[in-house]
């Protein structure tokens, strides 16, 4: 009988042993990733049988050990309340891009087009197109697949329709257009036969509307070339009709200028337009300018960062080399600023940019990015990677933007700094050339 207790103790003494082993493993291994099942873990002398490990972010428990569940991708984000901040945390979600939805309405229907939405952590799977009566809804969604254009038929002519995209993985939403609007027509529909007059034949139109600054000029350039320069209102509301076009795939780029002649990054997109139709695009949101108070400073200075977005916007400050990001509202005029101590900033080359969120729920991107030094000595900086429009490349949309600036003075295409884009300028942005 003695014996069989020693072996008793033994058996549980083990146990307890693997469980402290598990224990360590589990709390101490960040990559660990449960299977969705359980398993029987045997040995000689003990059985664990289907161990329950819970993934949907709660813990699992014994008498010798706890696991939480955490695992997922770095971003560059912050976390903050009244006693901490936590940068650079993790996501559990996979995001897309918002696509750029654009509208030509017809007889009886209304083509759809947009941009490709791009997904990390996810494929995107299936678009739905969403259809109302009324601005914002509510919507009737459809799916129409893993495509970039739908013609929505069976509607009626003169009756106003307002669209929306949901981009899908999966049964999953990740991301959602801007809303388009068009009225379909039935002067320009495809012929019939029959002896009437012939109907008359539709022109071929773009209309542009969103936002910029108060009373800002905005350019419109089509494949590169300027086209047109139209005034925003004084809530930075703008609204540009394109008449003299073909039909086709034109790439489509805008840029504004504020009330101190501050110039905005070029936003550009791609879209169909097709013949005899309106295509109207919305919802598009200018990123604000910014400027610096100071380019050189002295560890702990104070450095103002401004500009002008529209009016009673929330402005997301980002100071890049640190991840630091503060957030300012704009005035009822659309001024924008914020006093940044450069105490916490360590010696050396330092970066800024800025994007606006509109009270309407709007969202640019990010303005052109500015640099700033501390320390003693200030290095020379151009442009930096020849990328006029600040979209991350260098491609033909800046080739385009540095012909037009051809032997003219632009901060952004004279790479050199010499006060005239030339040929030098341009080998240095083919030195840069990504396609």
């Amino acid at each position: 009988m003695e014996l069989i207790r020693v072996s008793q103790e033994v058996v549980q003494n083990t146990t307890r042993a693997l469980f402290v082993v598990l224990s360590f493993i589990l709390l101490s291994s960040s990559s660990f990733i449960p299977s969705a099942w359980a398993e029987d873990y045997t040995s000689d002398s003990f059985i664990l049988r289907n161990p329950v490990i819970t993934t949907e972010g709660g813990r699992s428990t014994s008498s010798s050990f706890e696991y939480f569940s955490t695992t997922g991708p770095r971003i560059k984000v912050e976390s903050t309340s009244s006693n901490f901040i936590h940068r650079a945390g993790f996501l559990y979600f996979p995001v897309a891009t918002s696509p750029i939805l654009a509208a030509s309405a017809g007889n009886g229907q209304v083509i759809l087009s947009w941009t490709a939405s791009e997904a990390s952590l996810a494929n995107i799977t299936d678009y739905q197109v969403g259809t109302a009566t009324i601005s914002g809804g509510p919507y009737t969604f459809e799916s129409v697949g893993n495509t970039l254009s739908f013609t929505k038929t069976g509607l009626t002519n003169g009756t106003t329709y307002f669209f929306k995209l949901k981009a899908l993985a999966g049964i999953f939403t990740l991301a959602k257009s801007n809303e388009v609007s068009a009225t379909p027509s039935g002067d320009g529909g495809g012929g019939g036969g029959g002896g009437g007059a012939p109907l008359p034949s539709r022109s071929t139109k773009v209309i542009l509307q969103g936002r910029a600054y108060p009373d800002a000029s905005v350019t419109v350039l089509k494949d590169g070339k300027v086209i047109i320069t139209e005034k925003a209102d004084s809530q930075a509301n703008f609204n540009v009709e394109i008449t003299n076009i073909t039909s086709g795939v034109w790439t489509f780029s805008l840029w504004a200028k504020d009330k101190q002649e501050r110039r905005s990054i070029t936003f550009s997109f791609t879209t169909n337009i097709s013949s005899g139709m309106t295509t109207t695009i919305s919802d598009i949101f200018l990123p604000p300018t910014i400027e610096l108070s100071k380019v050189k400073l002295q560890k702990g200075e104070t450095m103002d960062i401004y500009g002008q977005t529209a009016p009673e916007s929330e402005i997301t400050i980002s100071v890049e080399s640190l991840e630091i990001i503060k957030k300012v509202d704009a005035t009822e005029k659309g001024d924008w600023s914020h006093s940044f101590t450069t105490t916490i900033l360590e010696e050396g080359l330092h970066t800024a940019r800025a994007k606006a969120g509109s009270p309407e729920g709007l969202s640019s991107s990010y303005s052109k990015v500015l640099g700033f030094y501390i320390g003693e000595g200030l290095p020379e900086v151009i442009c930096p990677n020849a990328d006029s429009n600040g979209d991350g490349k260098v491609n033909l949309i800046d080739f385009s933007i540095l012909l037009y600036w051809w032997g003219k003075d632009d901060p952004y295409s004279d790479q050199n700094k010499d006060g005239k884009v030339n040929l030098v300028d341009f080998s240095i942005m083919m030195y840069y050339w990504t396609g």
